[in-house]
Parts: C-alpha cells; structure tokens; sequence
C-alpha cells in the first residue's frame, strides 16, 4: 500500500531536483520514474541515454506503460540538454527518445 504523504511533506518534495551527467542522468531518470511513489520537483538530464527498463517502454513492449513506473512525473518538469560533440549518444536519437518516453508515461506536456 502506498503511502499517504501530507501536504508538509508534498512541498517539500517538489523542493527537489534529481540531476545528472552520462551516467548521472540515466539514474536520475530512472530512479523518478520507477523507484519513488511521488513525483519530485523535475528532473535535470544531460547527456545520457535511457537505460534499458525504460527503453522497453519507448520501444512498445508493454501494452501499458505507466503500470510498469511507480511516478508517472505528470506533475513535474524535465530539463534535457545535449551537447552536439557527444560521440557515445547521439542528441539526434536520445531527445526524441527522452521525449517520446515522457508521452507514452502520460508526462504533461507543458512540464516537458
């Protein structure tokens, strides 16, 4: 059963902000979408890529996604950015997948 927070508690937590670099990002996202049961304040990505879990859910190989995350992040803004140079993920392919990602979990796309 999930746990009821309190309002006191529900500000405090849109007060935080999960950021990451490479490897850093990946872990920021994943860890929102499927390890908390409450959204956080957003998410800060640069760089990076999807780590596999969450590449399954781009890729359509379940028939609902949201059931497979623990916070969907419809209440909460993402910031991605990506630098051109990056020769390990490529922008051109990680941001569509950032984004399509966040559309299939139901993300509202003003926080996106």
């Amino acid at each position: 059963m999930a746990k009821q927070y309190n309002e006191k508690e529900a500000v405090a937590a849109r007060r935080v902000f999960l950021a990451g670099m490479s490897q850093g990002a990946m872990m920021s996202l994943y860890v929102q979408l499927t390890k908390l049961d409450y959204d956080l304040g957003g998410v800060m990505l640069h760089s990076g890529s999807l780590v596999a879990p969450l590449q399954q859910i781009v890729n359509g190989e379940f028939n609902h996604p949201e059931q497979k995350l623990s916070a969907p992040g419809k209440n909460m803004k993402f910031l991605f950015y990506h630098g051109a140079a990056d020769k390990h993920f490529l922008a051109s392919t990680v941001i569509p997948s950032y984004t399509k990602l966040l559309k299939q979990v139901g993300a509202n796309k003003n926080a996106v």
